[in-house]
């Protein structure tokens, strides 16, 4: 009926429906003065429905009802537009969540709106539902109507600083499905299976008798839906992805995990059971390592059967690859020569100031041997650690994640150690004479243990005194060459 426009007023003409609220150049607006219970958008759209099952009753029939609202502008006619004015809207706790090391798709943006206008559109939406059901009722036709309630996406609100859809929080990316069919669905079952739009078709289809042209992409549900339990072969799992072509997100999403690949960022994953919030992310924990490779797995197989081209761009693959095959890490050898604790994955066990993504794979593809050869000085014949605990990796805060130094609690010194973070104290990044020696060779001073990490990055943001400063220094000031 309508192309595009989440219009608040419709009305009927002799040339067709059309948008009501005008201009004074007759042009569409989203003006609601004037709106009433025929006119305003979601009582004329259910009005239309009602007519359409009453005309077609005594055939079978198959209508989808598609309400522009809730959506923006939040305004609602009378009486909705007043009926929460009185309740006091107050943000949700993630509004105000600490933004630092979010990825780009999680960044804040916008304010908090009022709440009430929204309501009233969600109140006039539930009131116009109770009238389509009645009329079924009224028909003699409810119990013999697959009912659906659905959406095609959420809006956020307030959630994690954002007001609007687009990306794969909770309150955006999962999306309510209510469905009524009493002579095969128990009323109060509930579904825990994760599910996407592309198993709707088969899945109704299947409710109804009805063989499909064998060419969609998603799942018939309806084992789901009519049996006590989901049967051993199903496969708890779903996808979604941002809008575009290229650039943007991607993620496998199951009841409890959720596992998020970008073009830009690091991957993510959420555990829905143990940070409902979602404000943690678990892509790292090494409880997780079999959880990140299974879900990985059945990512790369979705990507590659549809032709998504979200997981065909370079740094989903690598990270995707290394997620899948990566039992060494590109940096697993640095760990075990410092002794700092990782698993067989490459994941950090203890000191959680130590973080390896697999975007080092990308960013450092030839970094861990020069990296590890100066850094042995610091080590025991044996290989064990010096017992000067400032050598300690974690102490030096290496963030390997972004390629940065983060050196909040120690600074180098010429003797190639840290030293304490004291105000005043300068150092240096150059692997100093008593660094060479000990390594028990000439190493070059141009050689120092991070001047590879920081040649094969973009200029990174660090003083001479070996703290990070917003204004870039020259690499060769930076390690001494």
């Amino acid at each position: 009926m309508f192309n595009r426009g989440h219009w608040k007023q419709l009305e009927d003409t002799a040339d067709g429906p059309r948008v009501k609220a005008r201009d004074a150049a007759d042009r569409p607006t989203y003006s609601v003065a004037g709106a009433d219970e025929k006119s305003f958008a979601t009582d004329f759209l259910a009005g239309k429905t009602v007519e359409f099952i009453i005309a077609n009753k005594q055939k079978p029939f198959c209508y989808m009802l598609s309400l522009p609202d809730p959506h923006g502008p939040d305004t609602v006619r009378p009486p909705y537009n007043t009926m929460f004015t009185d309740q006091a809207s107050t943000p949700p706790p993630t509004f105000d969540k600490d933004p630092d090391g979010l990825p780009g798709w999680a960044k804040p943006e916008g304010k908090f709106q009022d709440m009430a206008q929204y309501f009233g559109m969600v109140k006039c939406i539930d009131d116009n539902v109770g009238k389509i059901v009645a009329t079924l009722k009224d028909e003699g036709l409810l119990d013999n109507t697959i009912v659906v309630f659905t959406s095609d996406h959420g809006d956020l609100r307030g959630e994690h600083h954002r007001q609007n859809k687009g990306v794969p929080f909770e309150g955006s990316a999962k999306i309510p499905f209510v469905i009524r069919y009493p002579g095969k669905i128990k009323a109060g079952k509930v579904i825990d299976e994760a599910l996407d739009c592309t198993d709707f078709l088969p899945t109704i289809l299947a409710l109804m008798d009805c063989k499909t042209a064998g060419e969609e992409e998603g799942r018939d549900a309806s084992v789901l839906f009519t049996e006590s339990e989901a049967p051993d072969s199903w496969r708890d799992i779903a996808f979604l992805r941002s809008t575009g072509e290229v650039s943007g997100w991607v993620a496998a999403v199951s009841d409890r995990y959720k596992l998020i690949y970008t073009t830009n960022d690091d991957p993510w994953l959420f555990d829905l059971e143990e940070d409902p919030d979602e404000l943690k992310n678990g892509f790292t924990d090494p409880a997780n390592r079999e959880v990140v490779r299974e879900m990985s797995k059945a990512l790369a197989a979705y990507g590659e059967k549809f032709d998504d081209p979200r997981v065909a761009v370079e740094k989903v693959q690598t990270d995707l690859t290394w997620a899948i095959e990566g039992n060494v890490h590109p940096l697993q050898q640095v760990c075990r020569d410092l002794s700092v604790r990782c698993d067989q994955t490459g994941f950090q066990h203890a000191d959680d100031r130590l973080h390896l993504l697999p975007n080092v794979r990308r960013r450092l593809p030839d970094a861990c041997h020069q990296v590890r050869r100066p850094l042995e000085y610091r080590l025991t014949q044996s290989g064990e650690r010096t017992t000067d605990q400032r050598n300690e990796l974690g102490a030096a805060r290496l963030r390997v994640a972004d390629c940065r130094i983060r050196s909040n609690r120690a600074r180098w010194r010429n003797g190639g150690g840290y030293d304490q973070n004291v105000a005043g104290q300068e150092g240096d990044l150059t692997a100093g004479p008593s660094a060479r020696q000990c390594a028990g060779t000439d190493v070059p001073r141009s050689l120092h243990p991070l001047r590879s990490v920081f040649q094969s990055l973009p200029e990174p943001r660090f003083a001479t005194d070996g703290f990070r400063r917003r204004a870039r220094k020259p690499l060769d000031t930076l390690c001494g060459g």
